[in-house]
């Protein structure tokens, strides 16, 4: 189940979404994807609050499907 090809594509979409919602609260405006990436000099803090597991849990998945 865990190799099953659609599944791991609905994961990859969901984890890239996910990314991009992070990425738009580091540039401290609402979720729009595929914009153009500017950083502010100060870290947003919604940004700060959000809990340090996402970015691990998308980097376990993404070395689960490189192993």
């Amino acid at each position: 189940m865990l190799n099953d090809p659609s599944l791991i594509t609905r994961c990859i979409v969901f984890y890239s979404t996910v990314a991009e919602f992070m990425m738009s609260l580091l540039q401290g405006y609402q979720f729009v994807p595929n914009t153009d990436i500017k950083f502010p000099t100060e870290v947003p803090t919604i940004l700060a609050a959000t809990p340090e597991w996402f970015v691990e849990d998308i980097a376990d998945f993404l070395l689960f499907i490189l192993q």
